[in-house]
C-alpha cells in the first residue's frame, strides 16, 4: 500500500504557465507525399484479397478502398507506403515486416486515412492484438512469432498512422504486440497488457498493464520511404535531451 512516506518529495510550482503547444513532428504534406506514392503503386476496392488476405503476401506501394482486416497467422511483407482508405485491424499472431529491399537505413508507414470521402471523425482507426509483430529490417521469427533481436545495423521501421479525429483513441495497442512506431496525427493512442513499441506520437497517450514503450537510439533521424529508391526525412521526430 503506497503512503504518504513512499513519495519522493519535490518543489511544487503553483499557478505556473503550461508549457507552449509544439507542433506534431509529421506534417500534412509528409502524409500527402506518402499517400501520393502509395496511390501510384496501385488501387485496390473492396472485396479484393489485399482488404482482407487469406494467405501472406506482399503490399505496397499500395491504397486500399476499404478497411484493412490482417487475421490468424498471415505475415504481410510491406514493400513501400500503403495507405488504407478505412480501419486497419491486426489480430492473432499477424506480422508486418519491412521488405528486405529497403536496407538498413530506409523505412516506410501504413496509413489509415479515411479522406475519400472524408469521414476521419468516423474511420481511420488502427486496432492492434492478440500476438501482432511489427517489424523492420530485423526481419520476423515465425516460430516464436517476435521480430528477430534488432542490431545496430538494423535502422528501419515500420510506422502505423492514423489520422482518426472523432471519440475515442484512434489507435488501440494491446495484448502481446511488440514493435513499430506509432503515430496518431489527432487523437489518442491506447497501450496495455504487455505491450513493447519503439515510439509513440500523439495528442493523448494511455499507458495500462505492463506497456512499454522504447525510444531507440537513432529515430530522430529516421527516413522514410515511398520505396528503395526514395524517402523523406524527418528531422524533429524523437525526443531531443
Amino acid at each position: 500500500m503506497l503512503s504518504y512516506t513512499d513519495l519522493t518529495p519535490g518543489t511544487a510550482f503553483p499557478n505556473s504557465n503550461d508549457p507552449p503547444v509544439q507542433p506534431m513532428p509529421i506534417s500534412q504534406g509528409n502524409i500527402n507525399d506518402w499517400e501520393t506514392a502509395a496511390e501510384a503503386g496501385g488501387i485496390y476496392n473492396a472485396g479484393s484479397p489485399q482488404c482482407s488476405p487469406i494467405v501472406s503476401m506482399t503490399l505496397g506501394p499500395a491504397r486500399l478502398n476499404c478497411d484493412w482486416r490482417v487475421q490468424n497467422n498471415i505475415t504481410i511483407t510491406i514493400a513501400g507506403p500503403v495507405w488504407v482508405n478505412g480501419d486497419i485491424n491486426l489480430s492473432n499472431n499477424v506480422a508486418l515486416v519491412l521488405g528486405s529491399s529497403f536496407g538498413n537505413d530506409l523505412s516506410a508507414v501504413v496509413m489509415a486515412d479515411a479522406k475519400d470521402p472524408p469521414s476521419q471523425s468516423s474511420k481511420g482507426r488502427i486496432i492492434t492484438e492478440n500476438n501482432v509483430a511489427i517489424c523492420g529490417t530485423e526481419g520476423y521469427d515465425s516460430g516464436a512469432n517476435k521480430c528477430h533481436p534488432r542490431q545496430p545495423e538494423n535502422n528501419s521501421y515500420l510506422m502505423l498512422l492514423s489520422t482518426y479525429s472523432g471519440a475515442g483513441r484512434a489507435i488501440n495497442i494491446e495484448n502481446n504486440v511488440e514493435g513499430a512506431i506509432f503515430y496518431a496525427s489527432q487523437g489518442a493512442v491506447g497501450i496495455e497488457n504487455n505491450v513493447a513499441v519503439k515510439e509513440v506520437t500523439a495528442y493523448n497517450l494511455e499507458l495500462e498493464n505492463n506497456a512499454v514503450v522504447t525510444y531507440e537510439s537513432g529515430l530522430s533521424v529516421a527516413q522514410f520511404s515511398s520505396g528503395p529508391g526514395g524517402s523523406w526525412e524527418v528531422s524533429s521526430w524523437g525526443e531531443v535531451e
